[in-house]
């Protein structure tokens, strides 16, 4: 970690996207000033995400974790879990955050101490329309909701939003069942609000703080996109009135009317079958969250461990056969499958059981271990 002591960093969880977080990172690098560090929690089946970062890893500004486990959700409470700052900043491996990014959020949480959680703009690089889309958001106005009926209208997404980790964490951090690699593939972000707001919790929006998303999706992947999406959506409604929540059932109504059904029907009346995939992951995020346990208390749906996954084989530059890989010259995080050798400490979290080190990794069973170079 820098020497800065702002009491704000910046966090990514990426998986698989191989050089493009390059670019978020040498933008989130010229704002470090204002920043305790960056994290970047990695997923990735390959080595390309971690080559691509390799340059950097000597910086210590930047700690990197390689972990096993699979799901969003995962990833950012097991690095919340280890970090110190109080407010954390959040975007993904494929954007560019603009010079506005950290100050807007600041500035608000600062005048309310309720605030937990706060969503910015998510702009569209340059694209050709015909051939697909990207992902945006842009709030329009600054918002401040402190009920799930003010929230219904607003969009915000993970891709640029803060929160202050503490209390986040009290709630039980993001739920790993929802987002991707979760089964319920979406929505962690809006599932994360609608918690916040329950718990007596003030969620804000801003167009203050920007990011450019080059997330281009192709016409094709927009359809699973939909589909995932409000599969997650239907879920997280779900198993809040499971919860009894019972005032989110006239925003779950809304929800279908305006969002999934509205749109299908004006397709049909221009004679196009258009927004189908919306119901059908609606119908399929219904029944999916009627089987699924949870917990009524935080809800949250707990792991399935049928489907939750387990831990897979670590490329050889993060087991014992390249010592060298965590040094002090390396500064780095790395979750391995196996374990650490002397001077180890243990902590448990909603997120598993890991360990902390200065040392080589050597095999011993655990679910998830982390190690950090001194």
């Amino acid at each position: 970690m820098s020497t800065n002591k702002t009491g704000v960093a910046a966090l990514i969880a990426t998986a698989d996207r191989g050089p493009s977080i390059v670019m978020t990172i040498e933008s989130i690098k010229r704002l470090q000033d204002q920043l305790d560090e960056l994290v970047i929690v990695d997923q990735s089946a390959n080595d390309e995400t971690y080559m691509a970062i390799m340059p950097y890893l000597q910086d210590p500004f930047i700690s990197y974790m390689r972990v096993s486990s699979k799901g969003k959700g995962k990833a950012l409470n097991l690095a919340l879990a280890q970090m110190e700052s109080e407010i954390v900043i959040l975007t993904d491996d494929d954007t560019e955050v603009c010079d506005n990014w950290i100050t807007a959020y600041t500035k608000r949480f600062s005048k309310d101490d309720n605030t937990v959680l706060i969503y910015g703009d998510v702009l569209a690089a340059d694209f050709d329309p015909a051939e697909g889309f990207i992902p945006v958001y842009e709030c329009g106005q600054d918002r401040v909701i402190t009920s799930l009926w003010e929230r219904r209208n607003t969009r915000g997404i993970g891709a640029n939003c803060a929160i202050r980790r503490a209390p986040v964490m009290a709630l039980g951090g993001f739920d790993p069942e929802m987002g991707p690699g979760g089964d319920f593939r979406a929505c962690i972000d809006y599932d994360l609000t609608v918690r916040c707001i329950v718990a007596g919790h003030t969620v804000q929006e801003t167009p203050e703080s920007a990011v450019i998303h080059y997330g281009f999706r192709t016409h094709k992947q927009g359809a699973r996109l939909m589909r995932n999406a409000f599969h997650g959506i239907a879920a997280m409604h779900t198993k809040l009135i499971r919860a009894g929540h019972y005032n989110d059932i006239p925003c779950m109504i809304h929800e279908f009317a305006c969002y999934a059904a509205a749109p299908l029907f004006h397709n049909l009346m221009k004679g196009k079958l258009q927004g189908l995939q919306a119901i059908k992951g609606f119908v399929s995020g219904i029944g999916a969250a009627m089987r699924h346990d949870f917990d009524a208390t935080t809800a949250m749906f707990q792991p399935n461990l049928a489907t939750s996954g387990s831990i897979v084989p670590m490329p050889t530059f993060g087991v014992a056969s390249n010592p060298t890989f965590a040094t002090a010259q390396n500064p780095v995080l790395a979750v391995v499958d196996g374990g650490l050798q002397d001077g180890i400490t243990t902590a448990a979290n909603e997120a598993g059981t890991f360990a902390v080190s200065s040392n080589q990794p050597t095999a011993v069973n655990v679910d998830e271990t982390v190690q950090r170079a001194a």
